[in-house]
C-alpha cells in the first residue's frame, strides 16, 4: 500500500466539526471551506464589510481543498470595498486542513491505524533529483522530477500471560486489568526500542541503525559539557549538519536519562550550573531544566530545541560497550504507523487447568529512511557511563 497523503486526506479531515476559529491581520481571507453531504468541498468567500457570501463547489480531494482556498483568497481580494482598514484584525472561520508536512505529523498516526493492520508493507515516495527549470521571459523549460519509493514491513508486537481462574474470580483486585495494563506498557516499550534501535531483521530498522545519517564523534578522555571540543560544541555541530544537508532545522534532542542527569550537574569555571531550572530564570545558561528526569519525558531545552530523555536508548555502544548515543533529528521526517491495540482473553485452551490466557497485540511499521540526513547521531568515548 502506498501512503499518498497529498492525494486523499485522512477521513477525519472530512468531519463537519473540524472547523476552527483564528484571528488574522489584514490581507488574509475571511472565508472558509466546508464539506457537503456528498463529500465535495465547497468554498465560501465573505465580504468583511457587508458579510455577504459567495459559494463555489469543488471536488473531493486535497488538491480541491487548495483550489478552494485560492478561489476564496482571489474572490475576496477583488471584492469591491472588501478590504478592512490597515492594521484592523479580521476574524475568519476556516476548515482545519493542514499542509502536507502538518498532515504527516498530526494525521499520519491515525491514518496508520488503517494502514498497519491491512497490509504487509508500507511504501512512501521520495524525490531523488529535481532542478529548477531554465527560465526566460518568453520561455519556460519543463524539467521532469525523478522519484522512487522506500518500503517498510509491517510487524506484529504481541505479549500474553496465563492467569488462573481462581485468581481472577477470588482476588479483591481486577487482576485482568492489572495484567493488561502491564502488557500495554510493555508493548509501548517494545515499539520504542524498535523505533530507536531495531535491527531491520524481523523488526523495523531503527533510528540508530538506518544508513545515511549524519555522524558526530565525541572522543574525550575527560568528558565535559562546556569548553572547546566538548559536548556542547559537538551538539551544535550535529544541529548544523542537519541544517546544511536537509536544508531544514531539527525539531528535538533525544538522549538517555543518565546523559541528561550528567549534563544537569555540569558547571562552568566559576562552579555555576550549566543547566538551571526554569523557575530560577536562566542567565548565560547552556540549557534550562523544565522537569526532573523521568524515564521518558520532556525535560528541558538546549539550543532552542526541546530535550527529551528515553531509557530505551542503548547504553552498550562503543568498543567498551558502555557508551550511549545522543540523537538530534527532524522527527517529523520519520514515519511511524500503528494499528489499534487488541486485548483478548481465552478460556478454552487452558480450560483443563482452570486458567485463562490474556493476550495483547498490535501491528506497527516504522520508516526513518526517507530523509536520513534529518538525523544526527553523536557517539564516542566522551559518552561513557558518567561518574557521579
Amino acid at each position: 500500500m502506498i501512503a499518498h497523503g497529498w492525494t486523499r486526506p485522512h477521513p477525519a479531515l472530512r468531519s463537519a466539526g473540524a472547523n476552527a476559529c483564528a484571528t488574522y491581520a489584514k490581507g488574509y481571507p475571511m472565508g472558509w471551506t466546508e464539506t457537503l453531504k456528498s463529500g465535495r468541498i465547497c468554498g465560501v468567500a465573505r465580504d468583511p464589510l457587508t458579510g455577504k457570501r459567495r459559494r463555489r463547489t469543488f471536488g473531493y480531494d486535497y488538491a480541491d481543498e487548495i483550489a478552494a482556498r485560492a478561489w476564496i483568497k482571489e474572490t475576496e481580494a477583488n471584492w469591491d470595498g472588501a478590504h478592512a482598514e490597515v492594521g484592523e484584525p479580521v476574524t475568519r472561520q476556516r476548515r482545519n486542513v493542514p499542509t502536507f508536512a502538518e498532515w504527516v505529523t498530526e494525521w499520519a498516526p491515525r491514518y496508520g491505524e488503517e494502514t498497519a493492520s491491512r497490509t504487509s508493507s508500507v511504501s512512501i515516495c521520495r524525490s531523488l533529483a529535481a532542478r529548477w527549470p531554465t527560465e526566460r521571459v518568453d520561455h519556460l523549460t519543463e524539467v521532469d522530477l525523478t522519484t522512487t519509493s522506500i518500503s517498510s514491513g509491517v510487524f506484529t508486537v504481541a505479549g500474553g500471560q496465563t492467569v488462573s481462574r481462581q485468581l481472577i474470580d477470588q482476588s479483591p483486585l481486577n487482576v485482568d486489568k492489572i495484567v493488561f495494563s502491564d502488557l500495554t506498557r510493555r508493548y509501548a516499550i517494545a515499539v520504542d526500542q524498535f523505533v530507536l534501535s531495531g535491527t531491520g531483521v524481523g523488526q523495523p530498522t531503527g533510528i540508530t541503525v538506518v544508513a545515511g545519517t549524519n555522524a558526530v564523534s565525541y572522543t574525550d578522555a575527560s568528558p565535559a559539557l562546556l569548553g572547546t571540543g566538548k559536548l556542547y560544541s559537538k551538539m551544535a555541530n550535529a544541529i548544523e549538519l542537519i541544517q546544511t544537508s536537509r536544508f531544514d532545522s531539527p525539531t528535538a534532542i533525544l538522549m538517555h536519562p543518565r546523559r541528561w542527569g550528567w549534563i544537569c550537574v555540569q558547571s562552568d569555571t566559576a562552579n555555576r550550573p550549566a543547566v538551571v531550572p526554569t523557575d530560577q530564570g536562566a542567565f548565560n545558561a547552556a540549557g534550562v531544566m523544565d522537569n526532573a528526569s523521568p524515564a521518558s519525558n520532556h525535560v528541558g531545552r538546549m539550543f532552542g530545541l526541546p530535550a527529551f530523555t528515553d531509557a530505551s536508548i542503548p547504553t552498550n555502544v562503543g568498543a567498551g560497550t558502555h557508551q550511549d548515543t545522543i540523537i538530534i533529528a527532524k522527527f517529523d521526517d520519520l514515519y511511524l504507523w500503528e494499528s489499534g491495540i487488541r486485548a483478548q482473553a481465552f478460556e478454552q485452551t487452558f480450560a483443563q487447568n482452570l486458567s485463562i490466557f490474556l493476550r495483547l497485540f498490535a501491528y506497527m511499521s516504522f520508516q526513518p529512511a526517507r530523509y536520513p540526513a534529518s538525523i544526527t547521531l553523536i557517539n564516542g568515548t566522551g559518552l561513557v557511563a558518567p561518574n557521579w
